[in-house]
C-alpha cells in the first residue's frame, strides 16, 4: 500500500509538545503532501537516497506514536540546513542530466519535497514526515495525526467515490 505522506515545517516548540503530548494538534508552518513511494521508487542516485532520507528516516517524535509502517519522524533546524544545501545540489546535478518535463508527476513531487525543506530551512524551523493512516487497516483507530481535521481534509480523498 502506498501511503501520503505529510511534509511540514513546524517551530520547535510544536515538536517539544509532540514529544510530550500524543494527542496535541499543531498548525504547521508549511505542509505539503507527497506520495511515500518517493522514499523508495527513485532508481536515480544519489536522488533516491536523499528523498528516502527526508522522507524515511530522522528522529522518532514520539515512541507512543502508532503507524503499521512508521511513527512521525523529524529532523532539527540544525539537520536541515545540511539536508537543504544536498538536496539543492542534488537536484540541479540531476535536472542538468536528465530532461524532465516541469508537468512529470516525479518531478512535482520531487518539487513539493524540496519547497518544504527550502522553507524550513529558510525559516529555522523543524521538518516533519507522518504518514497518513492507512485506509483498510483494523488498526485505523489507533493511528493518530498530529494536524486539525481541516488540513487532514485538505488532502483526503475519498476512493469510495470512483469506481
Amino acid at each position: 500500500m502506498a501511503y501520503g505522506n505529510y511534509l511540514v515545517s513546524i517551530k520547535e516548540s510544536d515538536l517539544r509538545l509532540l514529544n510530550t503530548d500524543v494527542t496535541a494538534i499543531i498548525e504547521p508552518s508549511y505542509e505539503v503532501m507527497v506520495s511515500h513511494m518517493m522514499a523508495y521508487s527513485i532508481e536515480e542516485q544519489p536522488l533516491g537516497q536523499l528523498l528516502d532520507h527526508i522522507l524515511d528516516k530522522g528522529a522518532i517524535v514520539n515512541k507512543s506514536y502508532y503507524h503499521p509502517l512508521r511513527v512521525p519522524l523529524y529532523y532539527t533546524n540544525k539537520e536541515i540546513k545540511d539536508i537543504y544545501l544536498k538536496a539543492t545540489k542534488i537536484w540541479a546535478d540531476t535536472l542538468k542530466n536528465h530532461a524532465i518535463a516541469h508537468n512529470d508527476w516525479y518531478r512535482v513531487e520531487i518539487d513539493l519535497i524540496l519547497s518544504v525543506v527550502e522553507y524550513a530551512f529558510e525559516h529555522n524551523e523543524y521538518l516533519l514526515s507522518v504518514l497518513e493512516p492507512p485506509f483498510n487497516h483494523e488498526d485505523l483507530s489507533l493511528v493518530q495525526i498530529p494536524f486539525s481535521k481541516a488540513l487532514q481534509d485538505k488532502y483526503f480523498i475519498d476512493f469510495s467515490k470512483f469506481d
